[in-house]
């Protein structure tokens, strides 16, 4: 939304419109968050059988660690 004149609107209107914006971005900060939350027990159980599995993989034509 573009705004030819400026003088067309008053401060207030304004002030609401930028208050109404931020409201909006931090529900959608919190529902991002959200998300992210409950995707990332999976992320580092799958990371951590990656990790695991790249060790055996390196350490296969080694002897015992001492």
């Amino acid at each position: 939304m573009v705004f030819v004149q400026v003088e067309a609107f008053p401060i207030t209107v304004m002030f609401g419109m930028c208050s109404i914006f931020l409201f909006v971005a931090s529900i959608l900060q919190r529902r991002l968050l959200v998300i992210a939350e409950s995707q990332r027990p999976t992320l580092v159980i799958k990371d951590m059988f990656c990790c695991r599995a790249s060790r055996m993989d390196s350490n296969e034509g080694e002897g015992p660690r001492r």
